[in-house]
């Protein structure tokens, strides 16, 4: 996984975005020794629609920073994707159970 900032190579968001784990029954996003962040879930998962999350329950926050977790029967890979302003990162999954 590889972002990009300006016309550099740089791996902050790659590093950010690589270890975290996301409760999509409540929305609390958990990154390493960090304080929890508390999202809120514009949808929620399914075998057929994405978990979407975003900072704030408001149009302009989910259209700017938003969090997709696709864990469909169709494909047994979860993945996720992550949308903010200036950034774009996009990686697989693990189940946590």
């Amino acid at each position: 996984m590889m972002a990009r900032w300006g016309p550099f190579q740089n791996n902050f968001w790659a590093d950010y975005w690589s270890n975290f784990l996301i409760d999509t029954a409540t929305g609390l996003l958990r990154r390493g020794a960090a304080k929890p962040e508390q999202l809120a879930i514009v949808q929620k998962g399914s075998g057929e629609y994405d978990f979407v999350a975003s900072p704030l329950a408001t149009a302009v926050s989910a259209s700017t920073d938003v969090l997709r977790v696709r864990a469909w029967n169709s494909n047994p890979q979860v993945t996720f994707y992550a949308f903010g302003l200036s950034m774009v990162v996009t990686g697989t999954c693990t189940t946590v159970k």
